[in-house]
């Protein structure tokens, strides 16, 4: 015998149900993908004979592949899914990504997976929290992050306008740190203009936290201490903008620059993501050809080497970052 799970909303009790869990649970979800499992794996190889995939993250699930495929798939998996686990697809929620115009076999109650854009329809869409698209659908979805951000910024100010010591524990503990799985997983160069504004609203906050105008290059107030040093990332810089950047710990302010986390962040995913993808049990081996299969025998020798020679865009911008540390960690040995 089990309890029956009470069925709320806007904290009133309204009915029970004697079978399967609240959304919230926090057993709602593992008890979700074990019950799924089959299904998700039957349209996975279903997708597989043609070359394409099927991944799902709890509830949200992705199917890659030619159209004649991947649409019976998905109504296969609509109906098996339904008569087995009772669970219907949210079809109004249901996107097809093309870069050009929809298939001619697309379902018509399917939409195309994109955004309006001054005009302009720019194909894309989040995956997991990420904008993936057209360079206009990313552009504009980080936008989106950052005018959110923004707004928050202003309100807390706003809210805590005489305490000092509020504004500087949210933006420390919370505001600065909201962007940070973009840096980490969106392209550097697609980033880099969204972290660029954002660290100047951050500059912003910081002030308003410490009550103080923090210079951040020279302005002619006699105060600023510019350096020029020949270290990339630090010339033209005042004094007090390299403390607000210092660690708490080295008697600075702990406030990162969101650009110059970039090429690290980029990196760390890079690094932990790329042994997944390939060999006998990869999340994606059509990507073998890009990732290569990294093992425990041969890690030491082509870690790296299939991604970087393969002439793809994560292979390119992960050399860029990689050469841009290495080429600030020589430049402060040549100057020191």
């Amino acid at each position: 015998m089990a309890m029956p799970t009470g069925l709320e909303t806007g904290g009133k009790l309204w009915g029970e149900a004697h079978n399967g869990l609240v959304q919230g649970d926090a057993k709602s979800s593992g008890y979700y993908c074990v019950g799924s499992h089959k299904e998700v794996q039957d349209v996975d190889e279903e997708l597989a004979a043609d070359g394409g995939v099927g991944r799902f993250g709890n509830d949200d699930g992705f199917f890659l592949g030619p159209p004649d495929t991947v649409f019976p798939a998905t109504e296969n998996f609509s109906r098996n899914i339904h008569q087995r686990c009772g669970l219907t697809m949210q079809r109004d929620k249901t996107e097809v990504f093309a870069w050009g115009e929809l298939p001619a076999n697309t379902p018509p109650d399917m939409k195309r997976a994109g955004v309006l854009v001054e005009g302009v329809f720019a194909p894309g869409m989040e995956v997991y929290g990420v904008g993936i698209g057209s360079p206009a659908y990313i552009s504009n979805y980080l936008k989106g992050k950052v005018e959110e951000i923004t707004e928050v910024v202003t309100k807390t100010c706003d809210l805590l306008e005489e305490d000092l010591q509020a504004k500087w524990t949210l933006l420390t503990a919370s505001v600065a740190q909201k962007l940070s799985y973009s840096l980490s997983l969106q392209y550097p160069s697609d980033i880099r203009e969204a972290a660029t504004q954002l660290d100047t609203e951050l500059w912003d906050m910081m002030q308003k936290a410490t009550g103080l105008h923090i210079p951040r290059r020279e302005e002619g107030r006699g105060v600023e201490c510019v350096r020029d040093v020949p270290i990339r990332g630090l010339g033209g810089q005042s004094f007090q903008s390299w403390l607000v950047r210092l660690p708490v710990r080295e008697k600075g302010m702990g406030l990162r620059s969101l650009v110059d986390t970039i090429p690290a962040a980029f990196i760390g995913s890079v690094e932990m993501s790329l042994p997944f993808f390939g060999g006998e049990e990869g999340v994606c081996r059509v990507l073998e050809q890009v990732t290569g299969i990294i093992q425990e025998e041969n890690s030491d020798t082509r870690w790296w080497t299939t991604l970087l020679n393969s002439g793809c865009r994560t292979g390119i911008e992960f050399r860029e970052c990689w050469e841009l540390l290495q080429g600030e960690a020589r430049d402060c040995c040549d100057y020191l």
